[in-house]
């Protein structure tokens, strides 16, 4: 359709996935400081997005307990990361839910939301 333009994003309405991606990290580092434990990040992909690194060097080095950068791994190498690529997707699908994709509304519901947080 000509002539129709989303309206301009500024700040962190241009990068909502940095934004609680960063949000998420500092969540983590409090809890674990809270705990006096420590977390160490791994996820899917190839590296090559900066701002997951930004995110983790943004924390404060005297209070830091999300330990070094994310590590990522390609999920079609990784057993353990197509598992959690799979539990990330029944529960995006349970929160929006799209008609295309109503075959796997109901994924989390069905087998993840009595599992423990801790092992979600």
């Amino acid at each position: 359709m000509a002539g129709l333009r989303r309206p301009a994003r500024t700040g962190a309405s241009r990068h909502p996935v940095r934004a609680v991606y960063t949000r998420l990290i500092n969540q983590w580092n409090h809890d674990h400081a809270q705990d006096g434990t420590f977390v160490f990040v791994s996820m899917d992909g190839d590296g090559s997005a900066q701002s997951y690194f930004k995110a983790h060097r943004s924390l404060p080095l005297d209070t830091r307990h999300v330990i070094e950068d994310p590590m990522f791994h390609d999920s079609e190498r990784s057993q353990w990361t197509q598992m959690a690529d799979l539990v990330a997707y029944a529960a995006y699908m349970h929160v929006d839910q799209l008609p295309r994709n109503k075959f796997a509304w109901g994924w989390y519901q069905d087998f993840l939301s009595e599992s423990p947080p801790e092992l979600i």
